[in-house]
């Protein structure tokens, strides 16, 4: 299993979420966000966690480039560890 070191992909994934409008309609996203908000700062996360919830907004807003969309919006600056 490939883990993220730091929370900041997930946080950029929840922001990109959140900027489609979708994230409070995804239980697994809330949930990521009630882990990542509690968390001490660095916490190893599963990098599948990533693709699972871009898989379900791709479901859920029934666009195929989700993805893509995700890696043209994130600021590479902001995944360093916090």
């Amino acid at each position: 299993m490939q883990l993220v070191d730091n929370v900041s992909a997930m946080q950029q994934c929840l922001a990109f979420l959140e900027s489609l409008g979708i994230k409070d309609d995804m239980a697994e996203a809330k949930a990521l966000e009630s882990a990542v908000k509690s968390s001490p700062g660095r916490q190893p996360i599963s990098a599948r966690h990533i693709v699972d919830l871009l898989e379900s907004a791709a479901q859920l807003t029934e666009r195929s480039d989700v993805g893509v969309s995700f890696a043209a919006w994130l600021s590479p600056h902001n995944l360093a560890p916090r």
